[in-house]
């Protein structure tokens, strides 16, 4: 992942997410470990993830804000 971000500083471009929906939310599991608690949550969910160049964008979502 680190490698994945050094990549896109180095070329000058950024990951964007825009339009993000949570359509569910699911507790899996829930436990303890060493008095410290723990879940696995499953969500459900829509996005757009794409990368553009690293200048200025003006994002459709904020528009006429």
């Amino acid at each position: 992942m680190q490698g994945e971000a050094d990549d896109l500083k180095k070329n000058k471009r950024i990951n964007r997410l825009e339009n993000i929906a949570v359509r569910a939310v699911e507790l899996s599991e829930a436990w303890q470990e060493a008095g410290k608690d723990f879940i696995t949550v499953r969500f459900l969910a829509n996005l757009l993830d794409y990368t553009t160049a690293n200048k200025f964008y003006s994002s459709p979502l904020n528009q006429g804000q």
